[in-house]
């Protein structure tokens, strides 16, 4: 007699978006000017550039690298633990990694608004005190999350604007869609949810 096979399908669908998630591309984007300068992050890459120069950081990629990597453990294990939903050791898989897209979506969002603060209120003020001559007068008005803006600096009479565009890319649409069906994942594992057998002492 053939055994039923149990499958948990939102951990399927969730196993297969995290797999995608580290290769999608970034999640939020800022570019100053026509492409003067701009700043493109995700959980899994991170580049800065200015003027045709990249600035890279050896310690920002071996993290970002091993969070790719448990990204794509995750994904494996959420897959397994899936298809065999009704195994006792299904639910250890699964919860590995299954919040891991929505800590990600938060941490960012966070981060990003944390940033925007600085940037507004408190960077002007320190760029003023070290640049004493010419008292320059800096209005940078960064959008929160998305959005563009016109930062203006101002030294002895003369202006300088430049266009400011910020906001989410499409992987980070996939991150959403993956934070979610992590939650579902969860939930509904609950269904299958059973006890480690008993480990047997030797006498």
């Amino acid at each position: 007699m053939k055994r039923k096979l149990n499958v948990n399908w939102f951990g399927i669908s969730f196993g297969v978006l995290m797999l995608i998630l580290p290769f999608a591309g970034y999640w939020w984007r800022a570019e100053a000017g026509s492409g003067a300068a701009s700043l493109s992050i995700s959980p899994f890459n991170f580049d800065v550039n200015v003027v045709g120069v990249h600035i890279q950081s050896t310690l920002v990629h071996y993290i970002l690298l091993f969070t790719k990597i448990s990204f794509l453990i995750a994904g494996v294990f959420a897959i397994l633990g899936s298809l065999f939903a009704d195994r006792w050791w299904a639910g250890r898989l699964i919860r590995f990694g299954v919040m891991k897209p929505f800590w990600s979506v938060i941490t960012l969002i966070v981060v990003l608004v944390a940033g925007t603060f600085f940037v507004n209120l408190v960077l002007p003020g320190i760029v003023s005190g070290i640049v004493k001559e010419g008292s320059p007068q800096i209005s940078l008005s960064v959008p929160f999350l998305s959005g563009t803006s016109e930062p203006m600096i101002t030294v002895e009479g003369s202006t300088v604007r430049t266009t400011l565009k910020v906001g989410f890319q499409m992987p980070f649409l996939l991150a959403i869609a993956a934070a979610a069906l992590g939650i579902l994942t969860k939930i509904y594992q609950k269904k299958f949810a059973k006890e480690e057998p008993p480990k047997h002492k030797k006498e």
